[in-house]
């Protein structure tokens, strides 16, 4: 998993176009506002470019239930909503360092503008992760399902009917600069319907899975 959130000037070379906006000025600030579809496009094109298959398959829909993700691949996709969540469980020794939410940096939900800090700003967790409660939701491969009572290793969960699935909700997990502190914890899960525009305090961060080990 990134140590980071995806941040300008990485995005940037797969869409110049959306970079007119204030909100992305400063090349280390963590890419936000990024419609699931798009980030899952930015995945299969860093794949392609590192000469590596598509995680993702969609074809040219804006639809992302037409999206699905092989979880087998070994490219670069959004984490499962089990894999964030096991990294983001392991705390600092200071843990009040490693997060950003609407208690410290006084961004309310009506007022997002400048109080996201970039990518590196804070300390990490024990893994060396940065930002995983707070700053920006973060965007994951699942949609929405109710947790099932029965154990599960690591399950990736498809769309399979917007009324079975939630209302057709795909998952953010995290919190952001805009979230109170209870939401900023490896736990809390929000709904965001796919066919709006990604709002501004949803940013991406990229998985790519090791190599399976030759025994």
């Amino acid at each position: 998993l990134a140590r980071f959130e995806l941040h300008v000037a990485a995005y940037a070379p797969f869409s110049e176009s959306r970079l007119s906006k204030k909100l992305y000025l400063d090349p280390e600030a963590p890419m936000r506002g990024v419609a699931i579809v798009d980030a899952m496009r930015y995945c299969n094109w860093l794949s392609t470019h590192a000469g590596m298959s598509s995680a993702y398959a969609g074809g040219d829909t804006n639809r992302s239930s037409d999206w699905t993700l092989d979880p087998s691949s070994a490219s670069y996709r959004l984490p499962t909503e089990a894999e964030w969540e096991y990294v983001c469980q392991y705390q600092a020794d200071k843990i009040r360092d490693t997060v950003w939410h609407a208690d410290r940096s006084g961004g309310a939900v009506l007022v997002p503008t400048q109080e996201v800090l970039n990518v590196t700003r804070t300390a990490s967790n024990a893994l060396g992760v940065y930002f995983m409660r707070g700053n920006l939701r973060e965007w994951v491969s699942d949609w929405f399902r109710v947790y099932v009572e029965t154990d599960q290793q690591n399950p990736y969960i498809p769309y399979f009917g917007a009324e079975a699935s939630g209302s057709g909700r795909h998952i953010t997990r995290g919190g952001s600069f805009q979230s109170p502190a209870h939401q900023a914890t490896p736990t809390t899960r929000t709904r965001v319907r796919p066919d709006i525009a990604a709002p501004d305090d949803v940013g991406i961060r990229l998985l790519l899975p090791l190599p399976t080990r030759q025994r």
